[in-house]
């Protein structure tokens, strides 16, 4: 009996296939990253809500102040003070989409959120004496759903104590530098981040434990608009 000669793929049906892989690739891995970026936010998201309930109960445990930062002493900064409220989960103080989240998990210590330093700090003169209204009780904030507590750290900080809080918050209304010299707003994004940092987005946390994600291009038109958006609400009106 005569067997029939096997038949092997044409050019044009290998090419066929080719064209058919890179179709789907594409339609595919953006699809596979943008799930990716949000699972990462959301992660993310988790842990600032684990932070704002710290938050509140040290505020119950201390007559509605919150936690101090590294201004008035490496000890009293809420990244360390808050340990015990989180059973000392070092991750809770990391978002999956930290550049540095192992390096940082590695370490002595790290973490990827910035206190709003508006809210945390006691304004002084140059004799420490408190000058203003103190705005880190919790208890007293006419609006606290608008207020800013924690935002993302900016790239490169988070790895000493002393980085626990913003540094040019007084200047974000109308400057997007200020801003970005403090935060990063546009750490859940798919691919490299853009030259002026206005794509993609970012987790903050408010005071009364809500998490917002916000948009880097909105928050840049928000800010830009001569927002100041880590000001309080009464603090705006004034």
């Amino acid at each position: 009996m005569l067997s029939c000669p096997r038949k092997g793929f044409t050019l044009i049906e290998l090419l066929t296939v080719i064209a058919i892989i890179g179709i789907l690739a594409g339609i595919l891995i953006p699809a596979v990253n943008r799930v990716r970026v949000m699972a990462r936010q959301s992660s993310c998201a988790s842990n600032m809500r684990q932070l704002g309930i710290a938050m509140h109960n040290f505020a119950n445990d201390n007559r509605g102040r919150l936690p101090r930062t590294s201004a008035d002493g490496a000890e009293e900064s809420w990244a360390i003070t808050l340990q015990p409220y989180v059973d000392g989960d070092r991750r809770v103080f990391l978002s999956p989409s930290d550049p540095e989240f192992d390096l940082k998990l590695g370490g002595d210590f790290g973490f990827s959120y910035v206190a709003n330093d508006y809210v945390f700090e006691v304004p002084t003169d140059r004799f420490g004496n408190p000058l203003g209204e103190d705005r880190s009780d919790l208890w007293k904030m006419n609006q606290p759903s608008q207020t800013l507590l924690l935002a993302t750290i900016r790239e490169g900080r988070g790895r000493v104590i002393g980085d626990d809080r913003t540094r040019n918050a007084a200047d974000w209304g109308g400057d997007w530098n200020s801003v970005l010299s403090d935060i990063s707003p546009d750490w859940h994004r798919q691919g490299e981040r853009s030259e002026e940092r206005d794509k993609g987005g970012a987790n903050y946390l408010f005071a009364d434990g809500r998490v917002e994600s916000i948009t880097a291009s909105e928050l840049r038109q928000r800010i830009e608009n001569g927002e100041d958006f880590a000001l309080p609400p009464g603090d705006r009106n004034q």
